[in-house]
C-alpha cells in the first residue's frame, strides 16, 4: 500500500520559496519522527523511541516539489504484517492508516477527530491507554514540528494523498503544545465515559459542552464507587445508539489547562451520578 504524505509550508518566507533551512530541517525532522513512532506502535503494538527497524512499513523522503514549498514523502505500508491491523480483524477499511495518524496528531495539538480509530477505542477494540501514551510519547516530536512556525512559515498541512488532510500546525496549535497551566482548582461537571483503560488507568470523557472526548487519569484516591460509576457510564454510552440510557455522570476533577483555557487533561477525584452526591470533604486535593 503506497501513500504520498505532503508537509506544505505556507505564509510569510515560505510564499516566496524560501524559509530558513535550520528551522525547515528541524519541522520537517519531527514531522518524520511523529510518524516513525506511530507506524512502528502499528507494526508491533510497543512504542518505541528508537530502532525503528520494522519491515512491515518504509517513510522516504522523496522529493521537494518545484514552484512551491511542499516537501513529499513516500509511504509505503505492508498491513499483514502489522500486529495492531492484523489485530483489529474483518471491518478495517483502507483508510485506516490515514484515519490513525490524523487521529493522534489531532488529538496532540488539542483537536477532535471522528475517524475509525475513535470508534474502534469506543468499542474497546484499541486501548485508549495506548492512544494517549502515543500522544504522549509524539510531544517532543510534534514541538519539533513545529519549530518553522513563525520562522519562515506561518503554517505547515500534512496531507495524504493530497485530500486526505491529517493536521494543520499554526501559531494556535503551537501554543497548545508549548505552554500547559497546571488548574489546581477543583471543579465539577457531567460527562459520559467514553472509553477506559483500567490497567493504564486513563480514558476519554465526552464533554457535552464542547462536543468531545476530553483525556483524563484517575486520583490514587479514587474510591471504588467512583470507579464503579465509570465502568456503568462506559457501558451505558456505548449502548445509546440502541435504548434512551443516561450515561451521565458527575465528576469532580483537576486539569491541565492550555492557555486559551480548553482543557489538556483531567484528574479525576471523584465520580457520583449527581452533583449533590459530591462529596467534597473526601477530595484529596490535586497532588493526590
Amino acid at each position: 500500500m503506497k501513500s504520498t504524505l505532503i508537509a506544505k509550508f505556507e505564509g510569510d518566507m515560505a510564499d516566496s520559496h524560501v524559509i530558513p533551512a535550520y528551522a525547515a530541517i528541524n519541522s520537517l525532522y519531527g514531522i518524520a519522527r511523529a510518524n516513525m513512532l506511530l507506524l512502528q506502535f502499528l507494526s508491533d503494538g510497543k512504542i518505541k523511541r528508537k530502532n525503528f527497524d520494522s519491515k512491515a512499513y518504509e517513510l522516504n523522503l522523496v522529493t521537494q516539489r518545484p514552484g512551491s514549498f511542499e516537501t513529499v514523502f513516500e509511504l509505503l505500508v505492508r498491513p499483514e504484517m502489522m500486529t495492531v491491523y492484523v489485530g483489529l480483524g474483518v471491518g478495517v477499511g483502507a483508510n485506516f492508516f490515514t484515519d490513525f495518524l490524523k487521529t493522534i496528531f489531532s488529538r496532540s495539538v488539542g483537536n477532535d477527530t471522528q475517524t475509525t480509530v475513535d470508534q474502534f477505542e469506543r468499542e474497546s477494540k484499541i486501548s485508549s491507554g495506548d492512544l494517549a501514551a502515543l500522544v504522549e510519547a509524539i510531544q517532543p516530536a510534534i514541538k519539533a514540528s513545529h519549530n518553522a512556525i513563525g520562522s519562515g512559515a506561518k503554517s505547515i498541512n500534512l496531507s495524504i494523498n493530497g485530500s486526505h488532510n491529517i493536521v494543520n500546525l499554526d501559531n494556535e496549535t503551537k501554543d497548545y503544545v508549548f505552554n500547559s497551566i497546571i488548574n489546581k482548582n477543583p471543579r465539577a461537571k457531567e460527562f459520559s465515559i467514553g472509553s477506559f483503560n483500567a490497567n493504564s488507568q486513563e480514558g476519554r470523557a465526552f464533554d457535552t459542552d464542547l462536543g468531545k472526548l476530553v483525556t483524563f487519569d484517575l486520583s490514587p484516591s479514587l474510591d471504588e464507587l467512583s470507579m464503579r460509576l465509570i465502568l456503568d457510564s462506559i457501558s451505558k454510552y456505548a449502548l445509546a445508539k440502541f435504548e434512551d440510557l443516561n450515561s451521565r455522570v458527575a465528576v469532580r476533577f483537576t486539569s491541565i489547562d492550555a492557555p486559551d483555557g480548553s482543557i489538556k487533561k483531567m484528574r479525576f477525584h471523584q465520580v457520583r451520578r449527581t452533583f449533590d452526591e459530591l462529596d467534597q470533604s473526601r477530595y484529596l486535593g490535586p497532588n493526590s
